[in-house]
């Protein structure tokens, strides 16, 4: 992965903007991860080498503080970092140092109006990433050779599910659709999505509506791929086969189509 040095002040403006605009989300975490931010550090013993600052948040969880900025940094409003002496913001690589400091939390902007927390779990999740995705990624056509593995998801999304029913209500062309979780191979790596499979014609004014659902109510770090398959691309048969359920059905004929939402 190529790397790119950006000034503090971008990677900040669109941590705020990401805060109000949920769609801009997947834009920050890959800017985030390809950018620089602060991370406080103190002299060791030997007064030589510098060690990076941790501490201990109330429910017992190891943090690191990491910075936008210099200003973020003195803005900060944290008791945990008031009694540190003499710390120094040093800039790090976001992806070296979640990768150094594997297991711990990583905290940007701690104190600050704008906060982020990431937990080890998420860290992980995005040092396993090759790349982020903006919005919502239109995937080739599914095949075997692909090595493409659809799976019933494990969680529940009524946001998203309603949100997602009342666009397809408006489109007569949409027949069912599904939300499901998929394991493909991109680049020679294991990429895990949530896929949207839509029976029915591909749309450009549909696949925006979905993006823009999208970015305004899910917040989970899962990239999204959306799928129109009119019977052609093999999604509905697997569907089938792995006993899926539509969470949008249109029903019946004529003028009168209910829609059940699961």
């Amino acid at each position: 992965m190529s790397y790119c040095r950006v000034e503090s002040s971008e990677l900040e403006t669109l941590f705020v903007r990401a805060f109000s605009e949920p769609a801009l989300r997947p834009a920050f975490l890959r800017l985030l991860m390809r950018s620089e931010v602060l991370a406080l550090t103190v002299l060791q013993p030997d007064e030589f080498n510098r060690a990076i600052v941790t501490y201990r948040r109330k429910d017992g969880a190891l943090a690191v503080p990491v910075f936008t900025s210099e200003q973020a940094h003195a803005m900060s409003g944290s008791e945990a970092l008031s009694n540190i002496e003499m710390p120094v913001a040093t800039s790090i690589m976001t992806r070296d140092l979640m990768t150094s400091m594997h297991g711990y939390h990583v905290h940007l902007n701690p104190g600050g109006t704008f906060s982020r927390n990431f937990s080890p779990e998420e860290a992980a999740w995005l040092l396993n990433q090759k790349s982020l995705e903006f919005g919502v990624d239109d995937p080739s056509v599914l095949t075997k050779d692909m090595g493409v593995r659809l799976k019933n998801l494990d969680v529940s999304l009524p946001r998203v599910e309603a949100a997602l029913a009342r666009a397809f209500l408006a489109t007569p062309e949409v027949v069912r659709a599904f939300l499901v979780e998929v394991d493909r191979m991109r680049q020679g790596s294991l990429e895990r999505t949530l896929m949207v499979v839509v029976q029915a014609p591909p749309s450009a004014p549909l696949t925006n509506a979905v993006r823009t659902i999208f970015g305004e109510t899910y917040d989970h770090l899962l990239l999204v791929d959306l799928c129109f398959d009119e019977g052609d691309k093999g999604a509905l048969q697997t569907l089938a086969r792995i006993a899926a359920r539509p969470f949008y059905e249109r029903l019946g004929r004529g003028g009168y189509l209910p829609v059940r939402i699961y």
